[in-house]
Order: structure tokens, then C-alpha cells, then sequence
């Protein structure tokens, strides 16, 4: 009995030193105040204007976007390296939804890489993507994705390529040709001189099944940079033939006032807007302007808005030979958008906006069509320059909204 009690006691007593020293340690806040001064992310890349529309830290570049708008969701497919500060270039897309008047981006997906061996063993990137109905080794497919494609890392000597899916976001089934051929040699006959060839695909389709504009940029030795199109029924992807890139049509903008020295459409994201009463569109054109700043990277350093009609712009000013000719009223220069236009003069911070503005795109429906009549939301890929540490894999997207006939 008494063996109990001084066990009892004894309980007593470090049950009491327990409470003692639980009551003199600081309790934890379960709903703790923000630090206002949180220690800075060294590896994020530098904003010196609009915010990014996602964010990546330094290693990672998302460039070359496409979107498109379906209802309350948005869809942006763009290229990024699959390894922090290397590996392949892949397209992935990210899936936005709409609340109280902004965008909330998922976390990315893979939706295409390299193929083992071929034409695009080294990379995949600058995606474009359209719905219609489109027909490969006996599936319907709902939408068609073209993408530029190379053998070589740097980017060197592209094609360009399709495939098809029955999802935005998944199911993507490489046709396995390129719809746009390139070969250097085509352009120099000792094949010693490679340029960036055909890229920069946009699609649009023109009776939302399977006749679509494939538009593109063709870098090639020996001869000028041009836009040039394409217009191609591709219900049936099995009977598809590939056209060398030189031969499509040319297209440029050297008719417009007020058009920037190089008004040549380069690199250009292309949309129509159409009302059902109209048998042709008006094609919005964002291009980049050339030439760029005698320093890297050799990007361009703010793109330009035009818009035409769509068979004067297409159609018209194709000659026998299928030379552009330069011809007034066809396009009307819109606006540029610079590093003033991407400059938050509110934050010091910000107000410098970006050095490097390219690759611009423009958020469309389904079929490439503009969300609005009179203004267009537009992404655009930044870079800072080389003197910013680790300048290469900085690459960023951005969303402005631009008004149109002002």
C-alpha cells in the first residue's frame, strides 16, 4: 500500500513539472502573420514589368506560346527545356480557369517531346494548335497541333510537323511527316550553310473541319527572311504530302503607313476576324520587329500589330511567280509593343518593362478566330539581357490587351 502512494506521488510530482514547463514555453501560432519582408527567391527570374502569367525559377524557359479559349478555360501551349538549364525542348501546355476576372494556371504537361530518331529527335517547340476533324490511320481526330521540329540542337534547319488529339492537354499522336519540308541544300549547293529554316507555324481554320491556313516563317541560306502560308485540306492526314517550304505563298506588310523599316512578317502569330455575313476575314498579324540590337540574345526587341484582308493580304498580291508584291492598303499598321508598353511605372521595380519582346500570340477560339472584334489579348515571350546572370534560361510569357482599330 504505501508503495502505491509514493508512486502516486511521484506521478503527481512530474505531471506537475510537465505542466510547469509546458506553460513556459511560447505556444505556436496556428495562424501565423505573413513576414513581410520574406527572404528573396535567388533562383526566380527577374521581373522588371508585368507579372509572368506563371512563374518558373531560373533554368526553365517558356517561350513561343499558343492559346486558346473554350468557355471559362484557357489552354496555353508553349516550349520549355526538359532539364533545368538544358536537356530537350518540349511542348507542354497549362490549363487555366476564370475566377473573379483572372486567370489560375495548373501546373504544366507534357504534351509532345522529341522522337527518338528523325526529323525531330532534337526538338520539339513553337506549338499551334486548331479544332476541325481530321482523319489518321482510321481515328477522327478533334484537334490538329503543327509544331516546328529539328535534328539539331540549336534549332537549325526545321521542319514543320502535325499532330492530332481528342484532348487539349493529353492523347497527342505525332503523324510522323512534315507537312513543311526543309533541306539546306534546296538553298546551297555544297550544303555547308545551315539557318533556322521553316518555323514559326499558326493554324487557322477556314470552314472549322479540316481546311485550315498553315502560315510560316522560312529562314533559308542565300535568300531574304519571309512569311509565307499555305492553304491545305487535311480531312485526310493519311494522303498528306509534304511541300517544300520555298513554296509557299509569300506574304509581308511593305504596303502599310506607318509600317516599321523591316516590314517583313516574321515570326508572326496570325488570327481572323470574321462576321457570318462576310465571305473573308481580317487577318490580325503580330510579328516581330528586326533587326535586333547588335548584342545578346539576338532576339527581337518589341513586336507589331497589322491588319488586312484576307484575300488582298493572301491572295491579291501574289504575282504568276508567287512573289509578294507591294501594293498600298493591304495591311494597316496597328500598334508596337515595346518595353514601354510592358513597363509598370507604379513600381519601381518594374518600370523599366523588357529588353527582349517576341513571339507574340494571340489568344483566339478554337478555330483562330478573336475572342473580340476590337481587342485582342496578347502573350508574349520576354527575355532579359546578357547581363543578367543565366540570361539563357530566363525566358517568361506575359499577358497584355491590346485594342485594335485605334
Amino acid at each position: 500500500m504505501k508503495r502505491i502512494k509514493i508512486l502516486s506521488l511521484i506521478l503527481s510530482i512530474i505531471m506537475a513539472l510537465g505542466l510547469f514547463v509546458s506553460c513556459g514555453k511560447k505556444q505556436e501560432n496556428p495562424n501565423p502573420t505573413p513576414n513581410p519582408n520574406p527572404t528573396p527567391n535567388l533562383n526566380a527570374k527577374p521581373v522588371t514589368g508585368i507579372d509572368p502569367i506563371f512563374s518558373e525559377d531560373i533554368g526553365f524557359n517558356h517561350s513561343s506560346a499558343s492559346a486558346i479559349q473554350v468557355g471559362n478555360e484557357r489552354y496555353v501551349f508553349y516550349t520549355r527545356n526538359s532539364e533545368s538549364k538544358g536537356g530537350q525542348d518540349n511542348i507542354v501546355v497549362r490549363k487555366g480557369t476564370l475566377s473573379n476576372g483572372a486567370w489560375t494556371y495548373g501546373e504544366h504537361k507534357v504534351v509532345l517531346t522529341p522522337s527518338e530518331s528523325g526529323f525531330d529527335d532534337a526538338q520539339v517547340f513553337a506549338p499551334s494548335v486548331v479544332k476541325g476533324s481530321f482523319t489518321f490511320s482510321g481515328t477522327t481526330y478533334q484537334y490538329l497541333l503543327a509544331y516546328s521540329a529539328s535534328s539539331v540542337k540549336r534549332h537549325q534547319n526545321c521542319q514543320i510537323a502535325l499532330a492530332v488529339s481528342n484532348s487539349l492537354d493529353s492523347g497527342w499522336v505525332k503523324v510522323g511527316t512534315p507537312i513543311i519540308t526543309y533541306d539546306k541544300l534546296d538553298f546551297s549547293s555544297e550544303g555547308e550553310y545551315s539557318e533556322l529554316g521553316a518555323t514559326e507555324p499558326t493554324l487557322i481554320s477556314f470552314d472549322k473541319q479540316g481546311k485550315v491556313y498553315l502560315f510560316y516563317t522560312l529562314f533559308a541560306p542565300n535568300i531574304s527572311a519571309t512569311a509565307r502560308f499555305v492553304e491545305l485540306n487535311l480531312s485526310n492526314l493519311d494522303s498528306v504530302v509534304g511541300i517544300p517550304a520555298q513554296n509557299g505563298g509569300m506574304i509581308n506588310a511593305s504596303g502599310a503607313e506607318d509600317a516599321t523599316a523591316d516590314a517583313s512578317l516574321l515570326n508572326a502569330d496570325y488570327a481572323f476576324i470574321k462576321s457570318e455575313s462576310d465571305e473573308y476575314a481580317t487577318i490580325i498579324a503580330v510579328k516581330d520587329n528586326y533587326p535586333v540590337a547588335n548584342e545578346k540574345p539576338a532576339y527581337s526587341q518589341s513586336v507589331s500589330i497589322y491588319t488586312g484582308g484576307e484575300y488582298e493580304a493572301l491572295y491579291e498580291v501574289i504575282s504568276d511567280r508567287g512573289e509578294a508584291q507591294e501594293t498600298e492598303d493591304v495591311w494597316a499598321y496597328q500598334e508596337e509593343i515595346g518595353f514601354r508598353k510592358t513597363a509598370v511605372i507604379t513600381d519601381e521595380n518594374k518600370m523599366d518593362g523588357y529588353s527582349r519582346i517576341f513571339s507574340g500570340a494571340i489568344v483566339t477560339d478554337e478555330y483562330g478566330y478573336s475572342l473580340q472584334e476590337d481587342k485582342i489579348d496578347l502573350i508574349i515571350t520576354t527575355s532579359p539581357n546578357k547581363d543578367v546572370d543565366g540570361y539563357e534560361y530566363c525566358k517568361s510569357l506575359h499577358q497584355l490587351t491590346v485594342n485594335i482599330y485605334e
